[in-house]
């Protein structure tokens, strides 16, 4: 339906509705998570160019694996969505300047 075609009621309706839709998003605090691989883990990670780590900003852990898992690919994927292969740590925003994540692999 076109937006011209609303009445003034509806068109308030639609608009008030959009506006409460963004205050719930904005509602849900964005957190940073810190994945990495787990020391000792069985997972076989192939070659040598994959991740080892990510740092997300995710509403929870579940959400921020998941997000991990979309950007890793499909050979990696189901290893950052299982905590037996990977850790999921939020990151604490308070604190002193730091490094939040070094990846640095040296052959």
């Amino acid at each position: 339906m076109d937006i011209t075609s609303y009445t003034d009621p509806q068109l308030a309706e639609l608009m008030r509705l959009r506006r409460r839709a963004r205050r719930k998003q904005a509602q849900k605090q964005m957190k940073l998570y810190r994945l990495e691989q787990r020391g000792g883990s069985k997972y076989r990670w192939g070659a040598a160019d994959y991740h080892r780590a990510f740092v997300v900003r995710a509403p929870d852990a579940k959400t921020a694996r998941k997000v991990a898992a979309e950007s890793a690919g499909r050979w990696t994927a189901e290893a950052w969505t299982d905590p037996k292969h990977t850790t999921c740590r939020q990151v604490q925003q308070e604190g002193p300047a730091e490094v939040i994540c070094e990846n640095y692999y040296g052959t």
